[in-house]
């Protein structure tokens, strides 16, 4: 567990939710549906003789044309004849792996490998790469490597993403498969913003269970240990699914007992309990697939609900049997001993569940206030918001056919909406509301005051409230991601995490560019205890926005949670580049400071954190251990009387 502490990113959260601190809970991969393959970031390793030479090189006009694809953490520049960066030892773009598979570009990084887009020349087909990350992986974890990926070759399933080779070249140990670019289950399920239709989740069940059940009764049985939405890609030719990532999967020799113990494997959230203590059993496939089932019945994640155990299906989808649940909860048993004997009788118990008389019928939930459903849009303009370079009309407001919606004076709504606006940013936010609910009431349809209604119940902290506001402006306008975004701030607020995904994946269908989107989905990554995989989604948000606050210092929280505190010091200095003032900020670059040993460096950065805020507590409590810490029992005496409780919010 490591303690998270975030500022703000001053383009979105100005006006809307901002999250400051957090908790850190183990690693998923929401990896792009274009390799569907988990991957990880690298720490910038540069070699001082080397960076010599290549000054020497320049003197002379040697020509350095190949820099380290892993432009984040390395950036290193390459002479022409390099095939391997110097650095971090990836391979170089535009060489050819085995002198066959051009690569052409990084799709993503994991935590143990990266995957690249490439083409393999001899049949000039596309395809994704893996390739194990050296300074991460041991020999042994590269034999293993290896002996799976031979196994996994010999599967031979319409819905398993095909190894088409595997091997090793140079530093480099290699998986080649097919190219997949019409997304994953989990964007799916993001499209749909809750359950899918029933043809759709009957159909996509049958094939995953299909797939494993085939996986699972090899001579050699092999079992996946990672099934979530992420590692089930959508064909681009016929839309049907294919399990990917056999990466980390386990075979068992041939007449091996279940239950073998190995190397732990796995996403929180899907791996089955047993696999934390690295036992295989290929029951913990079903468990993961469970969770996949459930999510695509209900739009929820099982483990969204807190402290209640997990709530039937029928619960949170009424049109559902109650047959299926027994069939969907004995399948998420704790002890694999509890669950189907196997996959085919899980779907054998699930198929006899959907039977005619209890035939599953899946409909999206129904709006909780009963208002018109058809709108337009007035022809009096409310202000509009900025997202990710695409302008969202704030005003959705009048229906033209209907009764209640055709007399609205939009210009007096609009009054309304701005007055909530100005009431709210002087933090007067009981005559704030009392402006979003005039508004409400001559227009029951607007969206931008739901939203300010939300945004001001978040500045309250009554986090229900706010979740019910913005999840009526996701209704009115789902193509709005702002609405998406706030939505997934507050479930991230309210500890439901998988949930909080799902909506920030929703915001970036829309806007692959929205950076309060990325950094979002990169805060639930983190507060579920997925540094890598928050790396990797905050590195996207600097793509679009180099200045976004929010990013660099998430990364020096990422950072710090992996203990590489001299990469997160670089990132929170970044971060301080962007907003000086930020006490946050200081404060975390001298909490990693501190770990590294540099005392009087950190003494120096609270310095700067209780300039900025005289009340932040945690920056008082961390100043009196450094002046204990070298030896000023005086000063540390004085710090400590300034220092409040740390519960309390600066």
């Amino acid at each position: 567990m490591c303690a998270i502490h975030r500022g703000s990113d001053t383009d979105f959260y100005q006006n809307n939710p901002v999250i400051r601190r957090g908790r850190c809970i183990a690693p998923s991969a929401d990896v792009s549906a274009l390799g569907g393959f988990s991957a990880l970031q690298m720490n910038k390793s540069n070699s001082m003789i080397e960076s010599l030479q290549f000054v020497e090189d320049n003197k002379r006009g040697v020509s350095i044309l190949k820099r380290c694809a892993d432009q984040i953490d390395c950036g290193y520049e390459n002479r022409d004849s390099d095939l391997f960066c110097r650095a971090c030892a990836l391979p170089l773009l535009n060489t050819a792996l085995a002198g066959r598979y051009n690569i052409h570009a990084l799709i993503s990084k994991g935590g143990y490998a990266a995957v690249f887009h490439g083409v393999d020349q001899n049949l000039s087909r596309r395809i994704a790469i893996k390739v194990l990350l050296p300074s991460k992986t041991t020999q042994t974890e590269h034999e293993h490597f290896l002996r799976e990926a031979r196994i996994a070759a010999a599967l031979d399933h319409s819905n398993i993403a095909p190894v088409l080779d595997y091997g090793k070249d140079g530093p480099s140990v290699y998986l080649i498969m097919p190219l997949y670019t019409a997304g994953s289950l989990r964007t799916r399920l993001a499209k749909a913003g809750g359950p899918l239709p029933a043809s759709e989740t009957m159909n996509n069940f049958h094939q995953l269970v299909n797939a494993l059940h085939y996986a699972h009764t090899r001579p050699r049985p092999v079992i996946h240990r990672d099934i979530k939405p992420e590692n089930i890609l959508i064909h681009p030719e016929d839309n049907r699914l294919v399990i990917t990532d056999f990466g980390i999967a386990r075979s068992l020799e041939p007449g091996a007992r279940v239950g073998k113990t190995i190397t732990v494997r796995g996403t929180v959230g899907y791996m089955a309990p047993e696999q934390t203590s690295g036992i295989v059993d290929p029951r913990s496939d079903q468990y993961g697939c469970a969770v996949v089932l459930y999510e695509m019945l209900t739009g929820y994640h099982p483990l969204d609900s807190q402290g209640g155990g997990i709530l039937l299906p029928s619960q949170l989808n009424s049109d559902l049997p109650p047959a299926l649940d027994k069939v969907v909860l004995r399948a998420l048993a704790s002890r694999p001993e509890k669950r189907y004997a196997s996959m085919l009788e899980f779907m054998q118990a699930f198929d006899l569940a959907c039977l005619p008389g209890t035939r599953v019928h899946i409909t999206p939930p129904a709006n909780p206030v009963n208002l018109p459903s058809a709108r337009g849009t007035s022809n009096t303009a409310l202000p509009v918001v900025q997202v990710g370079g695409k302008n969202y009309a704030t005003e959705r407001m009048v229906d033209g056919q209907s009764g209640v919606s055709a007399q609205v004076n939009t210009s007096t709504v609009r009054e309304k909406c701005l007055e909530g606006d100005e009431l709210r940013k002087q933090q007067r936010y009981s005559q704030a509301l009392q402006a979003y609910e005039e508004a409400l009431r001559m227009d029951p349809r607007n969206f931008y005051a739901w939203n300010g209604k939300g945004t001001t119940h978040y500045n309250q902290g009554n986090y229900k409230k706010a979740l019910e506001a913005y999840q009526r402006a996701t209704e009115i306008d789902p193509s709005n991601a702002i609405a998406w975004v706030s939505a997934g701030l507050v479930l991230n607020r309210l500890e439901r995490y998988q949930q909080a995904l799902v909506h920030f994946e929703r915001a970036l269908s829309i806007d692959p560019h929205y950076v309060p989107a990325w950094n979002g989905k990169a805060d639930a990554q983190l507060d579920m205890n997925m540094p890598e995989e928050a790396l990797s989604s905050y590195e996207q948000a600097l793509v679009y926005d180099r200045e976004s606050f929010q990013a660099w210092n998430g990364i020096g929280n990422a950072r710090s949670c992996l203990h590489a505190f001299s990469g997160a010091v670089d990132a929170y200095t970044h971060a301080l580049l962007v907003n000086p003032r930020s006490a946050v900020a200081w404060c975390n670059k001298a909490e990693a400071l501190i770990r590294l040993g540099h005392n009087k460096a950190a003494l120096e950065a609270l310095n700067e954190a209780t300039e900025m805020d005289r009340s932040y507590s945690r920056a008082w409590s961390l100043k009196a251990d450094v002046y204990e810490i070298l030896g000023n029992s005086q000063e540390a005496q004085k710090a400590r009387r300034r220092a409040k409780p740390w519960g309390l919010m600066n």
